[in-house]
């Protein structure tokens, strides 16, 4: 487990409630402008959540092997899980622009 995954996960107050049109938006956007070590994070981010969900697959979520990478569809992951990835784009844009 990588420990900005950890430091995430344990701040995620509300696990029920959706991402608005908006966060999905800034969401999908942020990781297709991410760079390649904020895209292997993500990936990382995601194998964790799986594995604490109890899952193994080596491709979660029915993400797709593409020449650019693994592509995996929003609406296909957990509610939890997008809230991580959401606040982590977040961060590490943030990191990225100082």
């Amino acid at each position: 487990m990588i420990p900005v995954y950890t430091l995430i996960k344990n701040s995620i107050q509300d696990s029920k409630t959706d991402l608005t049109d908006i966060e999905k938006q800034t969401l999908v956007q942020s990781i297709n402008t991410i760079d390649k070590n904020g895209a292997e994070i993500i990936y990382a981010i995601i194998r964790s959540y799986e594995n604490d969900m109890g899952g193994d697959s080596t491709i979660p979520y029915n993400g797709k092997i593409q020449k650019s990478g693994i592509r995996f569809e929003l609406e296909s992951l957990d509610i939890t899980l997008k809230k991580i990835l959401l606040e982590f784009v977040r961060k590490h844009g943030e990191v990225g622009s100082n």
